[in-house]
């Protein structure tokens, strides 16, 4: 069942293209299976080796050791690239998204609506209501979302659609990510969905850039608030 069960996770990971965050959240839930199965079939090992090779019993104090020696060796190339990872985008957070978070806390009233597709630490710190651009929290997102394949499979259409409704909300704030720094119509990029809602008819008469914030080489947040707002 352990095996099955495993291969059947892999094989969903494998289909929906994996993670792109730092830290295998995605294998989290069956690692302490896997460590089940691999531990079985070490002891299984041992007492077959413990039988053929009585040296092994004499020594075997130091079996455990070699492994996790074994393991570090191996992993620590991993381990290494995951940190400087992991430290890079705790810089960027810290620059970004905590900025993000304490002006919206600093200079929105509490009821006021965010829209944006960032919404962890943005949305728990600004204790702001938040309108998730891509579906995970907001479900009227999701049916359309839902439409095209989900958010990172989503076609042209269905991003206006998401886009057309995210407006319709008239949130007091869009917080949009883009992976180039230029917010010039001729250059803009970023995630699809932020895309559409950049390049929608009525974005441009509805909000004002305040600010970019850089979080990654190529990852900007833009914040733009509604034009009304000021009246």
């Amino acid at each position: 069942m352990l095996i099955a069960f495993i291969a059947a996770y892999g094989a969903y990971l494998i289909y929906i293209g994996g993670d792109w965050m730092p830290g295998h959240r995605f294998l989290m839930p069956i690692i302490p299976l896997y460590y089940s199965l691999a531990l079985l079939g070490l002891e299984r090992a041992w007492r077959t080796w413990r039988s053929r090779w009585p040296l092994l019993k004499r020594t075997q104090q130091l079996v455990p050791f070699t492994f996790f020696t074994l393991l570090l060796l191996l992993s620590y190339q991993e381990i290494r690239a995951l940190n400087e990872q992991i430290q890079a985008r705790k810089e960027g957070y810290a620059h970004a998204h905590l900025k993000i978070a304490q002006w919206l806390r600093e200079n929105t009233p509490p009821n006021a609506c965010v829209a944006l597709m960032d919404i962890g630490l943005i949305g728990y710190i600004s204790e702001r209501r938040i309108l998730d651009i891509t579906g995970l929290a907001s479900k009227e997102v999701a049916r359309i979302a839902h439409q095209g394949g989900g958010w990172a499979r989503s076609s042209w259409k269905v991003a206006t659609q998401v886009a057309q409704f995210v407006l319709s909300q008239k949130p007091d704030v869009i917080i949009l990510a883009h992976s180039t720094p230029s917010l010039d119509p001729a250059h803009f990029a970023g995630w699809i969905y932020d895309t559409a809602i950049f390049y929608a008819p009525s974005f441009a008469d509805q909000y004002e850039h305040l600010f970019t914030v850089k979080h990654l080489e190529d990852y900007y947040l833009s914040l733009f608030r509604r034009r009304d707002l000021d009246q």
